[in-house]
């Protein structure tokens, strides 16, 4: 069964990235590379750094993320705290070693520092969380409903999935990854999933497909960097998912449900005074 991981690579440097991720993969959509070895698919992602919902949502869905620093200003401090808030495994490449040692010594991204980048093999599979995340979801005519996105699960052709947040049942009808047809995945895989049992208004809103025996909230527990700004409400990114919330205490109250799995959400502040910190913290389903 086809399996996958997601490294994200990050730099303010767009022509870097571009060129560090085609040493990785082959690019295939825009800020998407692939390389598939058989039954293994990396999928690498390059964000645009300086629109933050685009770069929280790509580090998010990663389960390894390449930070390539040139130096420490304004726009990479913020991403380095993004990338704290994240809780993901990664390593940050640094130009100046000393300086960002110095201004995020009391952070545990300084302990990523590494001069060798991306090391694959210490890369961790995608884990099976019981969900997938869409990030686009259309009608092809002749075909009908599809949706893709990344998945956090297995999936196969004919199994039954609900969508959020609408929750309506559909049936996957086939299932593609890179123009090839497939029977089954397994998570960490860009997919296209064709559906049946829903109309274009049924998946026109939809964020995520869960498998049956998923758990589900609109409550994140939140913790605050000391640093950033009071807030009254917040946008969390959660594995690519985009929910917007309201802060009541230390919960988050949120829009849409969420699955209920390990990790953190990204809590990003966009309210803030110009030239102040947009990176709140994280956020964890309760």
């Amino acid at each position: 069964m086809l399996k996958g991981k997601i490294i994200s690579v990050i730099s303010t440097d767009p022509r870097e990235a571009e060129s560090f991720a085609e040493g990785l993969g082959k690019k295939k959509e825009e800020g998407k590379f692939y390389r598939k070895s058989g039954e293994d698919l990396v999928s690498v992602l390059v964000p645009k750094y300086d629109e933050i919902f685009s770069l929280a949502e790509a580090v998010s869905l990663s389960d390894y993320f390449c930070f390539l620093n040139k130096e420490v200003n304004k726009e990479e401090a913020e991403i380095a705290l993004l990338l704290e808030s994240s809780n993901k495994d990664g390593c940050v490449a640094s130009q100046d070693e000393d300086t960002f040692k110095k201004y995020f010594a009391s952070f545990s991204i300084v302990r990523k520092i590494s001069e060798k980048k991306v090391q694959e093999d210490k890369v961790q599979y995608t884990k099976d969380l019981g969900f997938a995340y869409i990030d686009s979801a259309f009608i092809v005519k002749g075909v009908g409903p599809v949706i893709l996105g990344f998945s956090f699960s297995s999936f196969k052709v004919h199994q039954k999935i609900r969508l959020l947040p609408s929750l309506k049942e559909a049936e996957i009808k086939s299932i593609q990854v890179l123009d090839e047809d497939y029977e089954e995945v397994g998570p960490g895989i860009r997919f296209g999933f064709a559906l049946k049992g829903v109309e274009e208004k049924d998946i026109k809103a939809s964020y995520a497909a869960i498998t049956e025996n998923i758990n589900l909230s609109s409550k994140l527990r939140v913790s605050k960097l000391s640093i950033a700004q009071e807030a009254l409400s917040l946008h969390a990114f959660f594995y690519g998912m985009k929910i917007y919330g309201n802060l009541e205490g230390d919960t988050l109250v949120l829009s849409n449900q969420v699955p209920i799995v390990s990790g953190k959400a990204i809590l990003l502040n966009v309210n803030v005074q110009p030239n102040k910190l947009r990176v709140y913290g994280w956020g964890e389903p309760v």
